[in-house]
């Protein structure tokens, strides 16, 4: 049979349906008439260039916020992956800053956590050009329209945050963690809890005072918050953090009943020993910081809302009613301070977006090991803005 070769021939296909797939097969005919019989098959999938600007859904700290922490980190959350080289170049602060780059395994939110401190009292803006493209090559769409503008500064995303107070910041914290306690039951790895507080914190600058097993009587631990108030100025941040017993009981408060943490030498869940809510926030009261962190894994927390005035951002590890619970031996925390602090570790640094993930996940993590239990984390945030430790 004879064989012939000819030069390459090609075909244009035109109307094609994008992410259609199309089969094709190619048989060839001599001068003659005679036409092979290939039957092999080829299929093709045509996909349409991307064309569609990349623009930016949201900002952490929001545009306009004040009383944002001067450690604030800065995020940019994309609508999709982006060039990270051509990003990281189209990002400014005004006052100018330096800082370091991170992102999320998708490639579509990017942190900016500044080397040191912002200046307190400071408005900083927030400029990404539209030199930041997304994978193809399409420039920020900074103004939303869908078109890439001329000139290309009305497609710059600017926005503004204002830092809390000014001058110098200094942090103080009240770390308690109870296992041993002189008349109840003891507890299992809230010394544990405390630990890891205190090294978090200690990350972050704070002066602490630490309290732990019969170090906390109700004594030292009111003496410990007057500490607070006498020391910490309005430009202060200030974290209190407490695990061991809590307690309710029908004493009218200002929900109807009272809440508590027990103290080392609680002697029952009525008076001594107990640490009210009532007479926290009344110790506190005169606490001049607006910046200010408690947090309770202890059962009945979630009614301890009385503390959580202005400028106070205040996590609670169940609801009034409820409990928390100790975790095993895979944790050696409990549930609901392993997982703020794992999370924290895990880039989720504003407090408020920590407890966005953390208290499902505590609250998952009962149900599924501690199987027809239940925990609630609740939160009260008299806070303005995002809230960094």
């Amino acid at each position: 049979t004879p064989t012939y070769t000819t030069t390459a021939l090609s075909y244009q296909v035109t109307g094609l349906i994008d992410g259609t797939t199309y089969y094709f097969v190619v048989r060839a005919k001599d001068a003659a008439g005679n036409e092979d019989t290939n039957i092999i098959e080829k299929s093709a999938t045509p996909t349409a260039p991307d064309t569609t600007l990349p623009n930016v859904t949201s900002t952490t700290p929001v545009d306009t916020a004040t009383g944002v922490a001067v450690t604030t980190t800065i995020i940019v959350q994309f609508s999709e992956a982006m060039n990270k080289t051509n990003t990281e170049g189209a990002f400014s602060t005004s006052p100018a800053t330096t800082g370091t780059f991170s992102w999320n395994a998708a490639g579509d939110k990017l942190t900016y956590t500044p080397s040191a401190s912002l200046s307190g009292g400071t408005t900083y803006t927030v400029t990404i050009t539209p030199s930041a493209k997304d994978l193809s090559g399409n420039p920020l769409d900074g103004d939303g329209d869908g078109i890439q503008d001329n000139p290309a500064s009305k497609d710059n995303y600017v926005f503004s945050f204002t830092t809390a107070g000014g001058g110098t910041v200094n942090k103080y914290a009240l770390v308690i963690g109870i296992n041993t306690y002189k008349n109840f039951n003891n507890l299992q790895y809230c010394v544990n809890d405390a630990a890891d507080w205190k090294t978090l914190l200690t990350g972050q600058g704070y002066t602490i005072h630490y309290l732990t097993d019969s170090q906390a009587t109700e004594a030292n631990v009111k003496n410990e918050i007057q500490w607070l108030v006498s020391t910490a100025t309005a430009n202060d941040y200030v974290a209190i953090t407490f695990s061991g017993h809590g307690c309710n009981a029908g004493d009218v408060g200002l929900s109807g009943t009272w809440q508590g943490i027990a103290c080392y030498d609680a002697a029952s869940y009525t008076e001594v020993g107990i640490y009210k809510d009532s007479e926290m926030q009344s110790d506190l009261s005169t606490l001049a910081s607006t910046h200010v962190f408690i947090y309770f894994d202890s059962c009945r927390s979630g009614g301890m809302t009385e503390v959580a005035t202005t400028g106070r951002l205040v996590q609670m590890g169940c609801a009034a009613n409820g409990y928390t619970y100790d975790g095993d031996a895979s944790l050696k925390n409990g549930v609901w301070t392993w997982h703020t602090i794992y999370y924290y570790d895990n880039g989720y640094t504003c407090m408020e977006d920590n407890f966005a993930v953390a208290a499902p996940a505590a609250s998952n993590w009962v149900k599924t090991n501690y199987p027809g239990n239940t925990m609630s984390p609740v939160q009260s945030d008299k806070y303005t803005g995002s809230f960094y430790l």
